[in-house]
């Protein structure tokens, strides 16, 4: 979201996509990239296309990126079933590191 949103200059970009999930990246880009301005310019999928519960919802996957959109990704790409409560506890215990890692 960030790099769609905003303009990044990174002295390494890439550490960047060392750091991130390449797969989970191009799950959910109508295309694959593997620079920042190929994420900036490139378009996302259709929602209806990453999250196949949500056909007819023929506009591009929303950002931020809804919570379906990783279930969906763990459950068809990496035979992995995950239900919402799971994600929604590892995203409390997310925003908790960030907030201690900002009150420093």
């Amino acid at each position: 979201m960030a790099i769609k949103h905003r303009e990044f200059h990174f002295l390494h970009e890439r550490d960047v996509f060392a750091a991130m999930s390449q797969s989970y990246l191009d799950y959910y880009m109508s295309a694959p990239c593997i620079t920042i301005k190929q994420v900036q310019m490139t378009p996302l999928r259709l929602y209806c296309e990453v999250v196949p519960e949500r056909e007819g919802e023929n506009q591009e996957t929303p950002l931020p990126i809804p919570g379906d959109v990783s279930l969906c990704y763990l459950r068809i790409k990496q035979g992995i079933s995950v239900e919402m409560s799971a994600r929604s506890n590892q995203k409390k215990y997310y925003k908790k590191e960030k907030e201690l890692l900002c009150h420093c």
